[in-house]
């Protein structure tokens, strides 16, 4: 009976401490404190959140932050959750596992932060699925067309070793439209049933080793490079490949461009070359 009634009280304090937690927790100095902590070691980033509260298992909980580069939003969450690595509360480097609600998909992964006092370190390893293309704030940011669809991949990046940074990108991106802004020989919008990339970041120099897309209307392969510069559109591009397209939209194109430009005849021997050069804020697009 002594022993029914210690479990009633542990359990009953238990419950009002966290029930306290939640309610008393600190949540406006929370957010102030980690934006704090990102602006001083990244200046060029903010990261606000609407709210900040404990999470379980033992961890913070960010409701719908967004992160700005430049006062210009590039990516938020319906929420975030951040679980602390134990081992490392105690140690120079902190590591954390990440989930979280992102454009009606999933992400999670891992985060290491160290060297907070002098020149901040990070290592971070996100895998990510059924996230909704369009709503992602950066590619509207990045480039001029509006693409739609369903993306899974995996993003690595650290400055460990290297202060400017490096990383790797895996996307695939499936059922879904580009709409052309503006519209190319009168097209406005393509559909594809996959767009697969692979790119890595060194020097400050994205390098796109693999492009692929296959549309219902055209295919397209592609490599290159990105010449990181700030501010970023005026980043230089230098991308190639080939476009093939499908027969019946060859069909389609006819009278809306010259004679023999684009015909089946042309593309036989793999697909019609082209180039974009320039910069990410105007480029350049030729067909070789």
């Amino acid at each position: 009976m002594i022993m029914k009634k210690w479990i009633a009280y542990i359990g009953y304090i238990a419950t009002v401490t966290m029930i306290s937690l939640y309610y008393l927790f600190p949540s406006h100095a929370v957010k102030t404190y980690i934006n704090y902590h990102v602006s001083r070691a990244w200046p060029q980033f903010q990261l606000i959140a609407s709210e900040a509260a404990p999470a379980f298992p033992p961890g913070l909980k960010l409701i719908r932050p967004v992160l700005y580069r430049d006062q210009q939003a590039i990516a938020d969450a319906q929420y975030v959750k951040l679980m602390p690595g134990w081992l490392t509360l105690f140690s120079t480097e902190k590591a954390f596992r990440i989930r979280g609600d992102v454009y009606e998909g999933a992400v999670s992964g891992t985060v290491a932060i160290s060297k907070l006092d002098t020149s901040p370190a990070i290592d971070l390893d996100l895998v990510f699925g059924g996230i909704k293309a369009g709503n992602i704030p950066i590619f509207s940011a990045l480039v001029s067309h509006d693409i739609d669809g369903i993306a899974a991949g995996r993003f690595f990046f650290n400055n460990l070793e290297n202060p400017a940074g490096q990383g790797s990108l895996e996307l695939t991106i499936t059922d879904g439209s580009v709409a052309l802004n503006p519209p190319f020989l009168g097209i406005t919008q393509l559909s594809f049933n996959s767009i697969e990339g692979q790119a890595e970041l060194v020097d400050r120099r994205i390098r796109i080793s693999r492009l692929t897309v296959k549309g219902q209307e055209v295919n397209l392969n592609a490599t290159g490079t990105i010449v990181l510069r700030e501010p970023f559109d005026t980043s230089a591009l230098n991308i190639s490949g080939q476009i093939l397209p499908h027969p019946s939209f060859i069909r389609n194109l006819a009278g809306m461009v010259p004679a023999g430009m684009i015909s089946e005849k042309s593309i036989s021997g793999g697909g019609i070359p082209f180039r974009i050069s320039g910069t990410v804020a105007n480029p350049g697009f030729s067909l070789k």
